[in-house]
């Protein structure tokens, strides 16, 4: 409730904003409250759900990120067209605050059942920890190189206008939504490791290979698998982040931050490394450099799932045929 509310009161400050260092600091208070919306939102879920449900569930939790991003644009430029440059901003901010009377309408006011969390640090040292942060980094790096990147691409070599490019990447986000929840039930039957890995390394190969059609029309259904490959790297993680906090007795909260700390490190890597990349090489030269950048962090978490099957890792490792009781919980977790 805190992050939504911090969320409001900086989208006032963007509508309300008449000098740089103002929207700077609506932005910079916008990050932190996003951090603890989802850090602690993506918690309260995976509190919510036992392991069994959890990953269709994440999985819907994505898809209405996905639905989120389609929507915000038209809507926001419908209403700066009709009421002006600020009326996005505030709508946006009341849409915020309604968001913390639902929240006091469904969350516990006991708050989450698990304990407190005292051992947040060793989620960063812990094996699995790092897998899962590679997985999610990489593919928020990927994510966050082609947006920016593909556009200029796209208006250089076709003259695609806005309008254009708008459809490409709204098309790519409906699909990323209608796998969503596909991808998370296929979590618990096949395992996090092998379908991030296989997600990446697909992500890799269409990577290398998204800007050498010669159609927007060819670029738009290699855009939609990017889409399908990212979500089997994303959603995933999810769920596994649960899994984590509750082996290594670190809680929800310790788990989602890492998942969210290494989603920053993407989207702060990703674009950067595009502008550096194409300031001294060519665009597919670039895409080849970064796709096989990411294919290789998804070999190398196949290669360490495999190693895993072969010689098991002392302690408890995570199962994904788990039974459950009667209410879902899991009884090694119970």
């Amino acid at each position: 409730m805190v992050g939504s509310l911090g969320i409001a009161a900086a989208t006032v400050l963007f509508a309300l904003g008449d000098t740089y260092w103002l929207l700077l600091v609506a932005r910079t208070v916008q990050g932190a409250a996003a951090a603890v919306v989802w850090t602690a939102g993506v918690a309260l879920i995976a509190d919510a759900f036992p392991d069994a449900r959890r990953g269709p569930a994440m999985g819907t939790a994505m898809a209405s990120v996905s639905i989120g991003l389609i929507l915000g644009p038209p809507v926001g430029g419908l209403l700066a067209g009709r009421f002006g440059e600020a009326a996005p901003f505030l709508v946006a901010a009341v849409v915020a605050a309604l968001n913390v009377l639902l929240q006091l309408a469904v969350v516990p006011a006991d708050g989450a059942r698990t304990a407190p969390e005292r051992r947040g640090r060793h989620v960063v040292r812990h094996r699995d920890g790092l897998v899962a942060f590679a997985a999610v980094a990489a593919a928020a790096g990927a994510l966050s190189f082609v947006e920016p990147t593909l556009s200029l691409y796209l208006d250089d070599r076709f003259h695609a206008g806005g309008g254009l490019i708008g459809i490409l990447f709204g098309a790519a986000t409906v699909v990323h939504a209608g796998t969503s929840v596909g991808v998370g039930y296929l979590d618990r039957r096949v395992g996090f490791r092998v379908l991030a890995g296989a997600g990446l390394t697909g992500t890799g190969g269409v990577l290398a290979g998204l800007v050498l059609p010669g159609s927007t029309g060819v670029v738009a259904i290699v855009l939609c698998v990017f889409a399908v490959t990212i979500t089997f790297a994303l959603v995933p993680a999810l769920p596994e982040m649960g899994r984590l906090g509750e082996r290594i007795d670190a809680g929800y909260g310790a788990a989602y931050a890492l998942f969210n700390t290494a989603y920053a490190v993407g989207m702060l890597v990703g674009p950067l490394g595009g502008g550096v990349g194409l300031t001294y090489a060519s665009t597919p030269v670039v895409y080849a450099v970064a796709g096989g950048l990411v294919a290789t962090v998804g070999l190398l978490i196949l290669a360490v799932d495999a190693a895993q099957r072969i010689i098991p890792a002392p302690g408890p490792t995570p199962r994904y045929d788990e039974p459950t009781d009667q209410t879902g919980a899991i009884h090694a977790h119970s």
